[in-house]
């Protein structure tokens, strides 16, 4: 399993924990994946991710962030194939 989140961020599987990666490109412009941390349950993750992107974004108002985040899910619900609410 590798999802991939926003172009910025993969998703993958290592035993029975779930692999949260950055994705960048290396000197030939291949993709590479350096890992940013291990969860045990896609919330967590989900959660770390939105809070990564969020404050790397350097949005400047409450309502900015809000919508960031709400996109954020979205696209990793998606990517989970999670039921909306």
């Amino acid at each position: 399993m590798r999802l991939e989140i926003d172009g910025r961020y993969a998703i993958t599987r290592f035993k029975d924990d779930y692999v949260l990666h950055h994705i960048t490109l290396g000197l030939a412009g291949e993709p590479r994946l350096t890992v940013l941390a291990l969860y045990q349950t896609p919330v967590e993750l989900i959660s770390d991710l939105v809070n990564h992107a969020t404050r790397r974004a350097g949005l400047a108002d409450i309502p900015a962030l809000i919508a960031e985040m709400q996109r954020l899910a979205e696209l990793c619900q998606r990517a989970f194939n999670l039921p909306t609410l």
